[in-house]
């Protein structure tokens, strides 16, 4: 699931994280073209360059933050839709992760895009 929080940002919820060919295979380009550098500078920002706010959580906070649902809360501003179904969410995916938004990717066909590489829906 994709749940959009502040302009720009996202709470990701996956079971795994796909690997760098699969993203590719997913977006329908191949290796070594331009197309496959935007889409692993695309991966780069989602599975490198964001906050994996799981194992943040767990590793630095959980002592802090009884429930995950308020330290993610405190992060990232959760939607209130989203705030009953986060903590079974905590134990349903594997990866969360807190992630920038590229704006290209905030419209609609774009928001499509992105739940289509990841796998996932895109919560309005």
């Amino acid at each position: 699931m994709i749940y959009p929080t502040a302009s720009n940002a996202a709470l990701v919820f996956l079971k795994s994280q796909p690997t760098r060919e699969q993203f590719l295979r997913r977006a329908g380009v191949r290796q070594n073209t331009y197309a496959a550098e935007l889409v692993l500078n695309l991966y780069d920002d989602i599975f490198v360059h964001s906050k994996n706010l799981r194992e943040e959580y767990l590793k630095y906070y959980k002592i802090e933050y009884p429930k995950f649902s308020e330290f993610a809360d405190t992060f990232s501003s959760v939607p209130d839709s989203v705030m009953p179904k986060i903590d079974r969410y905590f134990q349903l995916y594997e990866l969360i992760i807190h992630v920038c938004v590229p704006s290209y990717l905030e419209e609609d066909a774009g928001a499509e895009t992105l739940g289509r590489l990841l796998r996932t829906k895109l919560s309005k």
